[in-house]
């Protein structure tokens, strides 16, 4: 008896044996580990100077699909959790070639460079072919949502700029940082 004493009650899925496979789903698919030529190097290097960007194609929800027998069969996994899967920039505050997925555009929407072109399938309705095929195999999926923050000219940044955390002497829109590096690409929420 007493303020101290606490009594949980949890299914047995949810306190044990719960191997976490964690998946950035652009890694998947034919051009993950491709590596270029010089002269495609070359190439790429001139474009990149001409201040074009080249982004290679990226691995799809589909081409993850297809790993699931090795993630939840071989390996033993039980929960797949996914970086995240939201647009990013792709023009100003892009770090690196593809962008960071932390530099999230819009949390209601999925980036459609992960998904095939399909015209019988949007790119939310291939995350839901990934989902579905998880929850087929007994699994779970953990999405990695990054709420503390957005990327440069998001949707809430442009719909409520006052959500935003400034510094007071100049009005710039703070970004966060962590480890002595401060991430440019990112827009700290004021809550």
């Amino acid at each position: 008896d007493g303020d101290n004493l606490k009594i949980k009650v949890e299914a047995a899925d949810n306190v044990g044996a719960n191997l976490m496979y964690t998946a950035f789903v652009r890694q998947f698919g034919g051009n993950c580990c491709k590596s270029f030529s010089a002269a495609e190097d070359a190439q790429i290097g001139k474009l990149d100077n001409e201040n074009y960007t080249v982004i290679p194609p990226s691995g799809t929800f589909r081409d993850l699909k297809g790993k699931l027998d090795f993630i939840f069969g071989k390996l033993g996994s039980r929960i797949l959790q996914l970086l995240p899967i939201h647009p990013v920039p792709t023009v100003y505050g892009r770090m690196g070639r593809f962008g960071s997925p932390f530099a999230v555009l819009d949390y209601f929407a999925v980036d459609p460079a992960l998904a095939e072109f399909d015209e019988c399938a949007t790119p939310l309705e291939q995350f839901g072919e990934l989902v579905d095929s998880v929850h087929a195999r007994k699994g779970r999926i953990f999405l990695d949502i990054p709420v503390n923050h957005t990327g440069w000219a998001s949707r809430l940044q442009t719909e409520n700029p006052e959500w935003f955390v400034r510094n007071p002497a100049d009005n710039r829109i703070e970004s966060p940082g962590a480890w002595g590096v401060v991430w440019a690409d990112l827009c700290k929420l004021d809550y």
